[in-house]
């Protein structure tokens, strides 16, 4: 753009000496063809541009009430919806600051509902897809119901938590098509 611009203000500034100079018979139109054509190439840069690389701006973490923790050893629970049926039930406890985790397989386009009850009503979940990382539902998000239409099939992770304390919960996993 800058090339353009500087050969416009050139060719201008050619027209303007022309203008004012005493009359002079027409030039060649290949004459100002071959003097444009040598500026432009005078003014071409004699490298290669520059290679540009992406680095990754990693995220500030987010605040949580809820410390960050490694998965258990163990790995999370598989749910298995029996022959049939669209909800499954489990019931656990859960001790701040251990985060139980659960795992199950959904299909893209099939609505997930999420309820987790308990008696002190302060345990909460979180739902993360883990093929593609995207946390559905975070732990920042007090609701204790949850529902959405699940946009990949994949295996989808939900970890289970406290802020403090401990308390016994249950959880009720529902998956349609609908």
């Amino acid at each position: 753009m800058k090339r353009l611009t500087l050969f416009v203000s050139l060719l201008a500034l050619a027209a303007l000496a022309c203008a004012t100079a005493a009359p002079s018979p027409t030039p060649d139109i290949h004459v100002v063809e071959t003097i444009a054509a040598g500026t432009l190439a005078a003014l071409a840069p004699t490298q290669a541009p520059p290679t540009f690389t992406s680095v990754p701006t990693p995220l500030p973490p987010t605040q949580t009430p809820f410390p960050t923790l490694p998965p258990p050893a163990s790995g999370p629970t598989r749910i298995q919806f029996a022959q049939g049926a669209v909800s499954a039930v489990v019931t656990g406890n859960v001790t701040f600051p251990n985060r139980p985790q659960y795992i199950l397989y959904a299909f893209k386009g099939q609505r997930i509902t999420v309820v987790v009850s308990s008696n002190s009503n302060t345990v909460g979940f979180s739902l993360v897809g883990v093929t593609d990382g995207q946390p559905y539902k975070r732990l920042e998000n007090e609701s204790r119901t949850f529902e959405t239409i699940l946009p990949l099939t994949q295996d989808y992770l939900i970890s289970v938590a406290i802020p403090d304390g401990s308390d016994n919960y249950t959880l009720t996993v529902t998956i349609i098509w609908p």
